[in-house]
């Protein structure tokens, strides 16, 4: 028996709508994740940031949504390798998510993304990610827009941990 495509892309996995919900609500009371990319050695890098579960505008489907700056180590390994892991904890339970990575910004055009929904995509971001609109959303697209700060959507290709997921 001949063994899988390891480059093949993963088959989409199918979250039903309570998942989703549950993964969604999960993410909003922790709001912190580490998300891990891999080097070019084959190394893993790993950063405490933001994140949030939002719907990828192009496909309709369930993603996480991190704002990474234009010039971070992240972005650059993200564009070589889109692939990347999500790990949130609260206490004791915590939930990963793993998925091929799908870039948009300043520096990374997207056919078919409507660049001129971009900012508001950011802002929709921000919020799963838990920032307050009392925060000031002109603060927060001056710092994105200075900062080239792009949209990486991770797919949920696999969804694992000890956070019980609806069925």
């Amino acid at each position: 028996m001949a063994a899988p495509d390891a480059g093949a892309p993963p088959t989409p996995l199918a979250v039903s709508e309570d998942a989703v919900a549950s993964i969604r609500a999960f993410m909003r009371e922790s709001r912190w994740a580490i998300v891990s990319a891999t080097r070019r050695d084959g190394t893993i890098q790993s950063n405490l940031m933001r994140a949030g579960l939002v719907t990828n505008p192009l496909t309709g489907a369930p993603v996480v949504g991190i704002l990474l700056r234009g010039h971070a180590v992240k972005l650059r390994l993200l564009r070589r390798r889109p692939q990347a892991t999500v790990a949130v904890s609260n206490r004791t339970r915590y939930l990963t998510l793993e998925g091929r990575v799908t870039i948009v910004g300043p520096d990374d055009a997207l056919a078919d993304f409507d660049m001129a929904r971009f900012e508001d995509i950011r802002r929709e971001i921000g919020i799963a990610q838990g920032r307050a609109e009392s925060e000031g959303w002109a603060g927060f697209e001056d710092e994105m827009n200075r900062e080239r700060r792009a949209i990486v959507y991770v797919a949920l290709d696999r969804v694992y941990g000890n956070h019980v997921l609806a069925p």
